[in-house]
């Protein structure tokens, strides 16, 4: 079980996990946090939705004339229920706030775990496969970046998207070409040993990542300027 799938687990039943999302967190510091915090959370909902209305009725003081129809009591109760479930919303959008669902950087490594291997090749992709996997999705590279060791077209977010792995002098460098994902702004991130960035390109953005090595600004830069959308 990777991490998204395990958030994905987690958000849907805290309380009942089956053993390997379990084990997954034993092994996981992120992704122990985040089912602390998400059970945390749970426990709130629930107490707020545990909230007991006041009882109908009650008693009166001697000598004191009702004045207050017997509808109000009714209406108290209501008022209590909707408090009740206001609370409930309250904490619950307060929980989506402090403690978010994966985010795109997170499915971003998510997908980098499933595909290990793609980090490994030392031999070139020929010029078929780079197209299959780059032109066929919807981009293009305006300026050639240097060898490429790996081109797979995989789906990711219900979309096919060009997955590369660059050679540079350093260390190789993976790619994801995301057309369909939107970001505002350039974004770093580190997480589970990976080092990336999601940089905007026009209507969508690029992934670019690391693995154990530091991730040069520059490099990440170009490759966001090289890239344009035919689709």
């Amino acid at each position: 079980m990777n991490c998204l799938e395990f958030r994905k687990a987690a958000g849907a039943d805290p309380q009942h996990l089956e053993a390997s999302a379990l084990e997954h967190a034993r092994d996981c510091p992120a992704c122990a946090r985040y089912l602390a915090e998400t059970r945390e959370l749970d426990v709130r909902i629930a107490h707020a939705l545990s909230v007991k209305a006041p009882a109908a009725g009650g008693t009166t003081a001697p000598n004191v004339v009702k004045l207050m129809p017997r509808a109000i009591p009714a209406r108290r109760r209501a008022f209590a229920l909707a408090a009740s479930v206001l609370l409930a919303v309250g904490v619950g959008t307060a929980g989506w706030l402090l403690f978010p669902r994966p985010t795109l950087a997170d499915e971003v490594v998510a997908h980098m775990q499933e595909e290990p291997d793609s980090w490994n090749s030392h031999t070139p992709v020929d010029a078929a496969a780079l197209q299959a996997a780059v032109t066929s999705n919807g981009a293009r590279f305006t300026t050639s970046l240097g060898r490429m060791m790996y081109a797979q077209s995989c789906l990711f977010r219900g979309h096919h998207v060009p997955h590369l792995v660059l050679e540079t002098g350093a260390a190789p460098v993976t790619l994801l070409l995301l057309p369909h994902e939107s970001v505002s702004a350039r974004t770093n991130f580190a997480e589970g040993g990976y080092e990336g960035v999601l940089l905007p390109v026009g209507k969508g953005s690029v992934a670019v990542l690391t693995h154990g090595a530091p991730l040069p600004e520059e490099l990440a830069d170009r490759i966001a300027k090289s890239i344009e959308w035919t689709k």
